[in-house]
């Protein structure tokens, strides 16, 4: 899945060596418009935990979102962060204004993004159900709380 282009998430290991972190950084962007700058960074991330004991795969979603806008009068930075299981979540955004990138202005005018959380969740899901492995998504690790 790391390597495939039709997945925009990235794999890694985690800090266990039972745990993968499935990161998808959906929007990420820094822009002007009249007399104020604006940037935003979006991050769902997926932690897994494979249990070969009991062949379960439990995953925890954690979901952050940065929005920040600044001018020489006023500063307005909001952040959320939240975990659980997300049954529905899509997005289609386009922000307007002249594009930064790498600290430099580009002839950029709008930055779009999409996210849908089940293009994280169903590849997964399919493939750890179809090597005959459970899926269960859980708020905690607890083995003993979430089965």
């Amino acid at each position: 899945m790391n390597n495939a282009p039709e997945f925009p998430f990235v794999i890694k290991p985690g800090k266990r060596d039972d745990q993968l972190i499935l990161d998808w950084k959906y929007a990420d962007a820094t822009w002007f418009d009249l007399m104020r700058i604006h940037r935003i960074a979006y991050l769902t991330r997926f932690t897994i935990w494979v249990d070969e004991s009991d062949h379960v795969v439990r995953v925890r979603e954690y979901q952050s979102q940065f929005d920040g806008s600044g001018s020489p009068t006023s500063l307005n930075l909001q952040f959320k962060a939240q975990w659980g299981i997300d049954f529905y979540n899509f997005r289609h955004e386009t922000v307007y204004g002249v594009q930064v990138e790498n600290g430099l202005p580009v002839p950029k005018l709008s930055y779009t993004y999409k996210f849908d959380i089940n293009e994280m969740r169903e590849p997964l899901h399919k493939l750890v159900v179809e090597n005959g492995w459970t899926y269960k998504g859980v708020v905690m690790f607890a083995k003993w709380l979430t089965g």
